[in-house]
């Protein structure tokens, strides 16, 4: 008699870059500016994955994720306007 012993491991990565935005951007606008511009980051984004470790788990510890149900979530935090949101 055989069995089958399955598993779902979840791993994540996490990675942040800094960039400059114009200073004429109102908080409101933030996000659509990030997506209309995703060339300002998204290369530095995707290199700082590759060099991050796997980490065990959904990766909801730290940060301000909010989309559990997600496989992925982007987001930015704007300190000098005391606002944030998703990308």
């Amino acid at each position: 008699m055989k069995v089958t012993i399955s598993v779902r491991q979840v791993y994540f990565k996490t990675t942040a870059v800094d960039i400059d935005i114009p200073n004429d951007i109102s908080a409101d606008d933030i996000g659509t500016y990030l997506n209309d511009n995703a060339e300002l980051y998204s290369d530095s984004i995707f290199r700082g994955l590759e060099e991050e470790e796997h980490e065990e788990g959904i990766g909801m510890d730290s940060g301000h994720w909010t989309d559990e149900d997600m496989d992925s979530e982007w987001r930015y935090d704007c300190k000098s306007l005391n606002t944030g949101g998703h990308v």
